[in-house]
C-alpha cells in the first residue's frame, strides 16, 4: 500500500497498491502508528488469503484510509462509519480522489446503525470507545470473522483484550 497526496505522481513499483489521500482534518493519513499497523495487518491478511474477505466495516473511518485500503485489497462490500461530519466530508473527498465513491459506502452514525454481518471489522479507536462498542461490534461481526482492534495504549491492551474475549470475541 502506498499513500500518495493528490499533488504527487511518484514512480511506483509494479506491485504497488496506490491510495490517494488529501491530508486534512480527519484522522488517518497513514503516518500515525496505529493507522500504519492497521494497514500492515490488512496487507498481511490479503497476502495470506489471496485478498481480503468480501465484507469490511471501518468503524471510526476518519479519512477513509482503511476503507480505501480494504477495497483496493479485495473487499467488495465496504462501509466506513463515523460520527464526525468533518471526517465524513474528508472521507468522501478521498473516495472521489480514488474513484471509489460507488464502491464504498460512508455512513454517519454509531455502531447501532450497522447490524449487517461483516467478515472483517477494523476499529482504530481509543480504549474507552472500543470497550463501549464491544457488544455492537460483536453483533456486526459474522461468525468466524476477524476484528482488527487498534488505537489503545499498550498498557490498555490486556484489559481491552480480556473485555472483548468476555464479550465472545
Amino acid at each position: 500500500l502506498w499513500v500518495i497526496p493528490p499533488w504527487q505522481t511518484p514512480s511506483l513499483p509494479e506491485d504497488a497498491v496506490p491510495m490517494i489521500l488529501e491530508p486534512g482534518q480527519a484522522f488517518g493519513t497513514g503516518k500515525h502508528q496505529t493507522t500504519r499497523h492497521c494497514l500492515e495487518f490488512l496487507e498481511e491478511i490479503a497476502l495470506q488469503e489471496g485478498g481480503l474477505p468480501p465484507s469490511f466495516l471501518d468503524v471510526g473511518c476518519g479519512s477513509g484510509i482503511l476503507s480505501i485500503a480494504a477495497c483496493r485489497l479485495g473487499a467488495t462490500r465496504v462501509v466506513g462509519l463515523d460520527i464526525d461530519p468533518d471526517a465524513l466530508t474528508v472521507a468522501r473527498r478521498n473516495l472521489e480522489l480514488n474513484r471509489l465513491s460507488r464502491e464504498i459506502l460512508i455512513v454517519y452514525g454509531t455502531m447501532a446503525c450497522c447490524r449487517a454481518g461483516f467478515d472483517l471489522i477494523a476499529a482504530n479507536l481509543d480504549a474507552k470507545t472500543l470497550l463501549r462498542h464491544r457488544e455492537p461490534l460483536w453483533i456486526s461481526l459474522m461468525q468466524g470473522g476477524l476484528a482488527l482492534l487498534s488505537g489503545m495504549l499498550a498498557e490498555e491492551a490486556p484489559g481491552v483484550l480480556a473485555a472483548f474475549k468476555g464479550a465472545g470475541f
